[in-house]
């Protein structure tokens, strides 16, 4: 009896991860994420590098602590558009 309990439990989860990465296919949050991601982190990397190499006596350590400011401004921006949507739709009323 014990057996057939394994059994079930490993087909179940086996059976519950397709459908999950059905579902996740289907709503293609991984690739919003990946593309959330990339659309913070690009222009910030390419910029810090940019600095890196005009400034060559400054280590690329101290400008990424220079940056931190300015990297928690923009993820308070993100998280107030994400925690208030209407912010954007108000922005858009006004102009049309």
């Amino acid at each position: 009896m014990a057996t057939v309990r394994t059994t079930v439990m490993i087909m179940m989860m086996v059976t519950s991860a397709t459908v999950f990465g059905r579902f996740m296919a289907v709503i293609r949050l991984p690739f919003a994420l990946a593309n959330w991601a990339a659309n913070l982190s690009l222009p910030v990397g390419m910029n810090v590098f940019i600095i890196k190499g005009v400034t060559k006596d400054i280590r690329t350590g101290t400008v990424l602590k220079g940056i931190r400011p300015f990297l928690i401004a923009l993820l308070v921006y993100l998280g107030l558009l994400l925690a208030f949507p209407r912010i954007v739709t108000f922005l858009l009323n006004l102009l049309g």
